[in-house]
């Protein structure tokens, strides 16, 4: 009541700067007002229920970012089983480096003669493991391996029967690896059984390739004196 009478009482010359200070107390008080039931309004909006809306709406965005996030580190997971895998048996990781490394045939060959094996081994321990995929991959890599190395001597022209070097090293590498691949057949599902087979196939004929090298027939041979050294 004192505000409102104050704006329509009539200032004079004495009271003008008492009558100004009233009258802006009183604009003040009514923007207060005004501003007062805006403010409940916007507390209202922040209430509890708002926020845990609002937090759930935060998770359901982020929930893409957090499954590929579990998928890296489930990637890398596996990844580092991998490595330590191969870390535990230093020999398999110096053989296989040094064949890659590896240009002359012959070298190559008794390489990868002893390498065989411990693929075989290695690859046994994957498919216990629960691995199989893995297990297969090493083993076709190694397969093929065989068989562009076995290649590699045949073209040298060398007559393996007077020169075995190479050939007489990888001949018994498979045989041996042979004997190992024998053992899966209590580890492959049967529905495996079929692609371990073709393997076990392939590996066969590059062996048979290097025993006919080894081994040539008596018309074969004749064919292959007449020949240099």
């Amino acid at each position: 009541m004192r505000s409102h009478e104050a704006l329509h009482a009539a200032p004079n010359s004495s009271s003008r700067v008492r009558h100004n200070e009233l009258v802006r107390r009183a604009c003040c008080d009514k923007l207060e007002e005004r501003r007062l039931p805006g403010q409940a309004r916007s507390s209202q909006l922040l209430s509890e229920p708002s926020r845990g809306h609002m937090a759930c709406r935060t998770i359901h965005r982020c929930y893409p970012y957090r499954r590929l996030l579990s998928s890296c580190l489930l990637l890398s997971l596996l990844i580092a089983c991998d490595l330590v895998a191969r870390a535990q048996d230093p020999a398999l990781s110096k053989l296989e480096a040094q064949f890659q490394s590896e240009t002359n045939p012959v070298r190559k060959a008794k390489l990868l003669a002893k390498l065989g094996p411990l693929e075989v081994d290695e690859a046994a321990r994957m498919i216990k493991a629960d691995q199989d995929e893995m297990a297969f991959a090493a083993l076709e890599r190694f397969r093929d391996d065989a068989r562009t190395t076995a290649d590699a001597l045949a073209a040298t022209q060398v007559n393996a029967s007077r020169h075995p070097a190479g050939f007489k090293e990888l001949q018994i590498g498979l045989r041996e690896s042979l004997r190992r691949l024998g053992d899966f057949v209590s580890l492959v599902p049967s529905d495996e059984q079929a692609r371990l087979e073709t393997l076990r196939s392939d590996l066969a004929n590059t062996q048979n390739s290097l025993i006919e090298a080894l081994f040539p027939s008596p018309k074969e041979k004749r064919g292959k004196d007449g020949k240099a050294d």
